[in-house]
């Protein structure tokens, strides 16, 4: 067995989605923390409102999932885990049908990749972070501070890291009766087939017909770096919401809240 365990959060927002991953030390195990055990090299937000409204480039609910999916998948190619936890949809949410177009089209794409998912029911997500299902977004932040050393104001965010440590609970064999039984693996048996190969083709049967600057399957051509230089010219046209880099992997630091 490796002595880190690999980890992914993916909080699905049509305001603000997140994603995080995450390296635990084994032999710590649940006592890791920021700077002690747990390194957080890299996350991001993709966010789509700015004061309560729609940024331009959101307006359209089909372009909105386009974004939004074209980032995680990027970040999915970058992170190359074999399975990510992914907070499951809330029953009471008034855009239920929208985020569950967006919830089908991430599912569909770690398929096509063959990814395995972890299903959180969000109940699950806050008793595991702050042991009640009840918690507001203040009570998770402070609780994954006082428990990973995780220092974050962005709640989108926290729940990425309380999904992406749920899933380090998990493969460290930690998970108690209540988290086996409430959180559903997701996947498919012949994964191997449709994994991403080393150019980041993703494994989409009609990457081929994709002929815009985002090269094969929405990876740029020429790699990462000119993802970057894509999204900066994109930015600067006011074309779509960035996504915003946080975490360098040297420990715990405070960001301004960038979803509103």
């Amino acid at each position: 067995m490796s002595s880190v365990v690999r980890v992914g959060g993916i909080d699905l927002s049509l305001a603000c989605s997140a994603v995080v991953y995450a390296e635990v030390d084994v032999a710590l195990g649940k006592k890791a923390k920021v700077g002690s055990g747990l390194v957080v090299p890299h996350w991001s937000t993709i966010p789509s409102t700015s004061k309560k409204k729609l940024l331009p480039w959101a307006e359209h609910p089909t372009r909105r999932v386009d974004v939004i999916l074209e980032h995680i998948e990027r970040f999915v190619w970058q992170t190359d885990l074999e399975e990510y936890a992914l907070e499951g949809y809330g029953f009471s949410s008034k855009v239920g049908h929208s985020l569950g177009e967006l919830g089908g089209a991430i599912k569909r794409m770690l398929w096509l990749r063959g990814k395995r998912v972890r299903v959180v029911p969000p109940t699950t997500l806050k008793k595991f972070v702050a042991m009640s299902g009840n918690a507001d977004k203040s009570i998770m932040i402070k609780h994954v501070y006082k428990r990973w050393n995780f220092d974050e104001e962005d709640d989108n965010v926290v729940d990425a890291f309380g999904l992406a440590m749920l899933q380090a609970h998990i493969e460290l064999g930690l998970a108690d009766a209540y988290l086996s039984k409430t959180v559903v693996l997701q996947g498919r048996d012949d994964a191997g087939t449709t994994q991403a190969s080393t150019d980041g083709a993703s494994g989409y049967r009609y990457a081929a017909d994709r002929k815009d600057d985002r090269g094969v399957d929405g990876v740029p051509a020429g790699g990462l770096a000119a993802g970057a230089g894509r999204q900066r010219r994109l930015v600067r046209h006011g074309d779509h919401g960035p996504a915003v880099l946080g975490g360098n992997g040297s420990g715990p630091r405070r960001r301004k809240r960038v979803c509103s």
